[in-house]
């Protein structure tokens, strides 16, 4: 598992292996975020499977993973938030794409094979947002070169907040409403950077659901409690 990771976590700058004397002239600093983001995701994948594999599937999400109580995983996003100051586009994009790996179902899997495997993404999305909460909080030192990233964020974390219809997500409908509040705390960060950006996002979607005859008021309601911990920064 731990070699599959390291084959797919490549950070720009970062070789994978010191083959020769040259490649001990990298900067410890990109080492280190090279180690960090490693050991992160060899963490999350154990804890994936753990919560979505083996523990009951009507388990909450935000019981089986209590934030801030992991003093490794603290001690990790720590670390990763002070060496986000410098090299926050390439974290992030090595963080989507890993998001975006573990956002797959196959459409063969049925029962509680499929059920699992829904749970599995529900689970790497609440992870996805924790260190998102995390180093975003740094987005202000990259306010040109993080843009893409951020769309894609911002987004996405609309399209989470939406109204989810409990026949889909079946016995994972309570954590998808778990998944979705934690979107809104990423949405909540980045609207202390983004304002304007969250606002049009906002209002697109909203004009949106307006079009619709008859208008879905669940919907209205999950776009609207999405913006509960928007911020507007008072200078």
């Amino acid at each position: 598992m731990e070699e599959d990771l390291k084959s797919f976590i490549k950070l720009p700058w970062l070789k994978k292996h010191f083959s020769n004397s040259s490649d001990l002239e990298i900067l410890p600093a990109r080492y280190t975020v090279q180690y960090v983001m490693e050991e992160m995701f060899i963490y999350f994948e154990k804890r994936l499977t753990q919560i979505a594999d083996e523990e009951p599937l009507d388990k909450l999400i935000n019981k089986s993973f209590k934030r801030g109580e992991d003093s490794y995983l603290n001690s990790l996003l720590r670390t990763l938030f002070g060496l986000c100051e410098t090299c926050l586009p390439s974290v992030l994009n090595v963080l989507i794409k890993w998001y975006e790996h573990q956002q797959r179902v196959s459409i063969s899997q049925v029962g509680e094979v499929r059920d699992r495997a829904i749970k599995k993404t529900l689970v790497a999305s609440y992870l996805f947002c924790v260190v998102l909460i995390e180093i975003l909080l740094q987005v202000h030192f990259h306010p040109a070169e993080c843009q893409t990233q951020i769309n894609f964020i911002v987004g996405n974390s609309f399209n989470q907040i939406s109204y989810k219809d409990q026949s889909v997500f079946g016995i994972n409908y309570n954590n998808s409403l778990i998944v979705s509040e934690i979107f809104a705390e990423v949405i909540g960060v980045l609207s202390q950077t983004h304002c304007k950006l969250i606002q049009k996002y906002c209002i697109d979607n909203l004009n949106e659901l307006r079009k619709e005859i008859p208008v879905n008021t669940h919907s209205v309601i999950c776009l609207l409690m999405g913006m509960k911990y928007f911020r507007i920064k008072v200078i």
